[in-house]
């Protein structure tokens, strides 16, 4: 089973910030392939469904982004769901705005919300899709707590859509068939 785990803050102060884009990922994936996130874990908001015949958990961690961890680590604690078959779509302020970057491992460069999964699951082995929202400077606290201008959000939307094509080659065809394809 694939899970699909995008990277956020719970609660309506934190909708439509830059530090949600791994929320919207999971919203739009949702609707796309018509799976729901209707049901409530230990810590997060789930959907489970099929995508081309291939089992898929749609995860919403509801734990505070530096406490994701938290949400994953319950997580492994099921039989089917493994590190490997794990994608984690989270937002990059050192990445332009729209760009995107999937890799297969590596560190959580700097990003707290990856480090607590990567702590979690006690490796850095694990896929990422990285969603870039723009440079922070040097006060990226409050950068990545506000929202898109709309012109950035038509930016961000943008490239969500293309984050959804990539996740679903990378699903079917493979991470280096994803990178290659889709330029990230």
């Amino acid at each position: 089973m694939w899970c699909i785990i995008g990277l956020g803050n719970p609660g309506e102060r934190y909708q439509s910030t830059r530090h949600n884009v791994g929320f919207d990922f999971i919203d739009r994936l949702s609707a796309r392939w018509k799976i729901p996130i209707d049901q409530a874990g230990s810590h997060f908001l789930f959907g489970s469904g099929d995508f081309h015949d291939q089992p898929v958990l749609l995860v919403k961690p509801m734990t505070y982004m530096n406490r994701s961890g938290n949400a994953y680590r319950r997580l492994l604690r099921e039989p089917e769901i493994h590190c490997q078959e794990t994608l984690v779509v989270l937002d990059d302020f050192n990445l332009p705005l729209g760009k995107l970057r999937l890799r297969s491992k590596g560190r959580d460069g700097g990003h707290n919300g990856l480090g607590s999964i990567l702590e979690a699951a006690g490796t850095q082995e694990m896929p990422r899709l990285r969603i870039g929202i723009g440079d922070a400077g040097a006060d990226w606290v409050d950068f990545v707590l506000e929202p898109f201008t709309p012109k950035e959000r038509d930016i961000i939307d943008e490239s969500i859509d293309q984050a959804l094509s990539v996740a679903e080659t990378f699903l079917l065809e493979g991470i280096e068939k994803a990178k290659n394809l889709w330029n990230c």
